[in-house]
């Protein structure tokens, strides 16, 4: 959900897709609330669309794993697409990871676990929680327009004392941020 400031209206958009398929052909409809019914719009290429996506900067971004023709037919690149309200249409600029994370989650078979899409103090952030590193990164999209990345936190994993790690969702609330595990209904 999203809120139009041009038009004081809030705004849903519904992406969904043929799951069969290795890369998905997206449909995308948009409800006004206020109004009746949903209503398609021009949908984002053809990818495979995560479940992480996160509000700001006034656009949805999600982590999708885009087509590479100079991949395996089934590989692609991880980025991240966004959505804007006002003009009720997905950005045809791309916004690429951290130039740190190129290494680990460029190439894919699918979004990778270990990352997740989060609104930090109003700004993007995407928090790596991989298994193969010691401590749990936080980048923060400081220059939007730029594509600036920076690493704001480094948390030392020891400090969650053998919790599950690949699976972990990092969100913020007013106080802070606070990791949780999908399948408990507790905080870490």
């Amino acid at each position: 959900m999203g809120f139009d400031d041009a038009t004081n209206t809030y705004k849903i958009v519904r992406v969904s897709g043929d799951q069969k398929s290795t890369i998905c052909k997206l449909v995308s409809q948009i409800y006004v609330l206020g109004t009746s019914s949903w209503r398609e719009i021009p949908s984002f290429p053809p990818c495979n669309l995560s479940d992480s996506r996160a509000f700001a900067y006034g656009n949805q971004h999600w982590l999708v794993c885009l087509p590479d023709p100079s991949l395996s037919s089934y590989g692609g690149v991880v980025s991240i697409c966004s959505f804007n309200f006002r003009k009720e249409e997905f950005y045809g600029r791309i916004i690429p990871l951290p130039e740190h994370m190129h290494n680990k989650s460029v190439r894919c078979m699918g979004i990778p676990k270990h990352l997740h899409l989060l609104s930090l103090r109003g700004s993007l952030a995407i928090v790596d929680t991989s298994s193969d590193d010691y401590n749990i990164e936080i980048w923060v999209l400081k220059n939007y327009d730029k594509k600036e990345w920076n690493l704001d936190y480094k948390i030392d994993k020891s400090v969650l004392r053998g919790k599950m790690m690949m699976n972990l969702i990092c969100c913020e609330w007013k106080h802070g941020i606070y990791f949780t595990h999908p399948r408990c209904h507790r905080s870490l």
